[in-house]
């Protein structure tokens, strides 16, 4: 995959383009192909969005060395808001979108894992309010929580590809505060799918599980409760509401028919 990201030739994925100072690296209005990501240098972004000139007096933002633009490109078809301008000798890593998920294509489960997250990252646009939806922008890609939107719905196999990789990362950064048989029992936790492991925005370690809680009263106020399980032949308290893991592919209804059925 690395190798056909890397590789020149038409179909390469990246590509290093110099932009001289008063270079329009994309305009307003067109169709765009690419992300970018400032290597050096800076280029200002002039949003055309009549929302975003009520101000006149607004400062036109310059950006510099590693941000992003136009990266929702990678993700959806994307037509440029703004224009962006090199305002000195600067030079960009431009990632063609479609050969980017081509690069993929040797690995069918990761390319079709790909395009399950495109596909979700839409239907979280499409939720977006009429305000949040005019403030689009190639600069503010909007965020969301990985772990809400996205992380349990993928399949086992990409979780457990993603965990592995962040157990290593738990293995070279924290082995001196976490335990071997802390890493071995969250690995297997992985292994079968009973977690999530990913990296957040400030390349934490998080894990992650998805509970199905229910709540049920009586009209007399009685609540429906566990107040203990059973373990070796011993009744041990347990005071919570009945709650269970999602499995995979399962809805929450059914979840809560398996909560009441197992209580």
């Amino acid at each position: 995959v690395l190798r056909s990201l890397c590789s020149g030739g038409p179909n390469t994925s990246l590509r290093f383009r110099a932009v001289p100072p008063g270079k329009i690296l994309f305009t307003a209005n067109s169709r765009a192909d690419s992300a970018y990501v400032i290597v050096r240098g800076s280029i200002k972004y002039v949003n055309l969005v009549p929302e975003a000139q009520d101000d006149e007096d607004e400062e036109v933002p310059t950006l510099s060395t590693n941000a992003w633009l136009a990266e929702v490109t990678l993700w959806l078809q994307w037509t440029h808001v703004g224009t962006a301008e090199a305002t000195s000798m600067s030079e960009v890593l431009a990632v063609n979108a479609e050969n980017f998920i081509n690069a993929f294509t040797e690995l069918g489960p990761v390319k079709q894992q790909l395009v399950q997250l495109g596909k979700m990252y839409r239907r979280f646009l499409d939720g977006l309010t009429v305000d949040q939806a005019q403030k689009l922008d190639d600069m503010s890609t909007p965020t969301f929580d990985l772990a809400e939107h996205l992380l349990c719905r993928l399949s086992k196999a990409f979780r457990v590809t993603l965990g592995t990789a962040c157990l290593e990362a738990l293995n070279e950064n924290w082995s001196w505060v976490l335990k071997r048989r802390q890493l071995q029992d969250l690995a297997a936790e992985v292994d079968a799918g009973k977690c999530s492991l990913f990296l957040s925005e400030s390349g934490e370690v998080q894990r992650q599980l998805e509970l199905v809680v229910t709540r049920i009263t009586l009209e007399d106020g009685r609540l429906f409760v566990r107040i203990g399980t059973w373990k070796n032949g011993t009744l041990e308290a347990d005071c919570k509401l009945p709650a269970c893991r999602l499995k995979d592919d399962e809805d929450t209804m059914n979840a809560v028919a398996r909560v009441l059925q197992d209580e």
